[in-house]
């Protein structure tokens, strides 16, 4: 019994005595703590630095600006050639100012200017809308569904030929729910067209300047 003890307690050292031989312990396998980065900083400005900074622009007659003219025109230089316009109400950034000239692109970019006439560092008011030629509001045609003059380049006669043009349409068709907008066609000369509701979905209904001239 003592020899088969003896036994057993040698194989036990000679265990722990391998174990340890070139082995690593827990405390040694354990991974060291990793280092705490930095925390990155915040992307773009602060919004005290945007307020810093705006306020800086308005100092120098810069900043954000809006439409106050019905059309205005962007050039490509200072009395330059008319590459883009813009209209009532629109927000713009003005990066410059060169006599009664805005620049309204910023550097990088193909530059375009704005004379100061046509802009305003106050946000205009909203237009009333305009109810078409005889004033009758028609339930069936959804709120600013039809734009005002002035918007998106219409005039009162565009504007009008929507309105006449919509009642046709919501007398002409009867699968025609309610009229959701409208504008003027840029491919077809004279044409115009309404977005109908019809059983859930939409159509494009068009129709021409000659077609509701009498109406």
């Amino acid at each position: 019994m003592r020899t088969r003890m003896a036994g057993l307690c040698g194989a036990m050292a000679v265990a722990a005595a391998l174990s340890g031989c070139g082995g690593e312990g827990a405390a040694d396998r354990a991974e060291p703590a990793a280092e705490a980065k930095p925390a990155e900083p915040p992307f773009g400005q602060t919004a005290a630095e945007r307020r810093r900074a705006e306020a800086e622009r308005r100092k120098a007659g810069l900043g954000t600006y809006w439409v106050k003219t019905d059309v205005a025109t962007e050039h490509e230089s200072p009395g330059g050639k008319v590459v883009n316009r813009i209209y009532y109400g629109q927000k713009l950034t003005v990066f410059e100012k060169r006599g009664d000239w805005y620049r309204t692109v910023e550097d990088g970019f193909v530059a375009r200017w704005t004379r100061a006439s046509q802009l305003t560092d106050r946000e205009p008011p909203a237009k009333p809308a305009y109810a078409g030629p005889d004033g009758a509001v028609d339930p069936r045609i959804a709120k600013d569904a039809i734009p005002n003059p002035g918007e998106y380049g219409l005039t009162k006669a565009d504007v009008d030929i929507l309105h006449r043009g919509a009642r046709r349409v919501l007398d002409t068709r009867p699968d025609c729910e309610g009229i959701e907008s409208a504008d003027k066609s840029v491919n077809k000369p004279d044409t115009y067209y309404v977005t109908c509701r019809i059983r859930g979905s939409v159509e494009n209904v068009f129709f021409t300047k000659a077609e509701v001239a009498s109406r």
